[in-house]
């Protein structure tokens, strides 16, 4: 079974999860409405590695997890094999 769009914006809410480290959610097609679901999440201050690979993502769900201030341990979001085209939006995410 894959994720899609309900799903990622149903595991962005989960308030129980306020020590998580990694979160991989590949292979899946969550778009770029899960990516913004995801993005809303402001509880995972422990986030350290989120792999979002193969899900279909474009430069619009890129951008959305850039907004997100609240994952401040980030180390390493993996986009790999999306549709992500703007190096901007890339930049964005390094540098919030």
């Amino acid at each position: 079974m894959k994720l899609d769009l309900t799903e990622a914006t149903l595991i962005g809410k989960n308030v129980s999860w306020m020590n998580l480290l990694s979160l991989d959610i590949s292979m899946n097609s969550i778009g770029d409405e899960g990516c913004l679901g995801l993005s809303q999440n402001a509880l995972w201050h422990l986030l350290q590695n989120l792999n979002l690979s193969q899900n279909d993502i474009t430069d619009k769900g890129a951008f959305s997890l850039s907004q997100n201030t609240a994952w401040k341990q980030i180390e390493k979001i993996n986009l790999e094999r999306n549709r992500i085209g703007s190096s901007s939006v890339i930049d964005s995410l390094i540098n919030n």
